[in-house]
């Protein structure tokens, strides 16, 4: 968890500091355990378009955005813990995003980079209705 300015904890992860297997993350939101939707981001080492939204801060800014109000996970497919998820959400490659309301249940599914825009709307719709 990063820190704000005040010294509180917020919800969302620094990409640089994020755990990228984060499987008890993934399992959290999946009960519902963390209070906020999570977005999940399924990528692995070989996929150039992660290791781009990595370097280009493109994730990083999202979560920024929302911070306090999404948490934003990743689990690396190219682990054995990572590929007991795969055909449960259906991750046929990477990226792969899914995200889950508050609540656990699953909001949306997404393959590939949408684009920023199209994230912040998903987002944005799971918040305005939990």
């Amino acid at each position: 968890l990063t820190q704000n300015h005040s010294g509180a904890s917020s919800a969302v992860q620094v990409a640089s500091e994020v755990n990228e297997n984060d499987i008890a993350a993934l399992q959290a939101a999946e009960r519902g355990a963390l209070g906020t939707p999570v977005l999940i981001w399924f990528h692995a080492p070989w996929c150039e378009i992660c290791q781009a939204l990595k370097r280009q801060g493109t994730v990083t800014a999202l979560e920024k955005h929302y911070t306090g109000q999404v948490r934003i996970v990743m689990v690396d497919i190219s682990t054995d813990s990572g590929q007991a998820y795969t055909g449960k959400y259906r991750v046929f490659g990477a990226p792969t995003w899914v995200l889950f309301k508050p609540n656990g249940q699953v909001a949306t599914h997404f393959s590939g980079w949408p684009g920023s825009s199209a994230v912040a709307r998903a987002i944005d719709q799971v918040l305005a209705n939990p």
